[in-house]
């Protein structure tokens, strides 16, 4: 099954107001309408805290991938800013910028 923007918002939001999140931006290949059958969800968050235990990361993405039925790459924005001198980390944040929606704002 190949969900809508509006469908992935949908069902994201309840789930980002519950564990703080300040906002949520798709990208990838849902974001690019290039999604097939097989793809991931990709979503980048940030948090108002900048903190989150690997715990409640876990927990966080077994909720995301209940609700939206399939699987998803969860990634913040404080890891990317905190590995700014990883080799590709540049690149990727600027593939991000471009093709990004956001999808939740607190």
């Amino acid at each position: 099954m190949i969900l809508t923007i509006e469908e992935i918002t949908k069902k994201v939001a309840p789930i980002a107001k519950k564990y703080n999140l300040k906002e949520v931006y798709l990208f990838g290949s849902y974001a690019r309408g290039e999604a097939r059958e097989d793809s991931d969800i990709d979503l980048l968050y940030v948090k108002f805290d900048n903190s989150m235990s690997l715990t409640t990361k876990y927990m966080l993405l077994d909720e995301l991938e209940d609700s939206l039925g399939k699987k998803v790459d969860l990634v913040s924005l404080q890891a990317f800013v905190m590995n700014k001198k990883v080799p590709g980390t540049d690149e990727i944040l600027e593939n991000i910028e471009q093709e990004r929606e956001e999808i939740y704002a607190a």
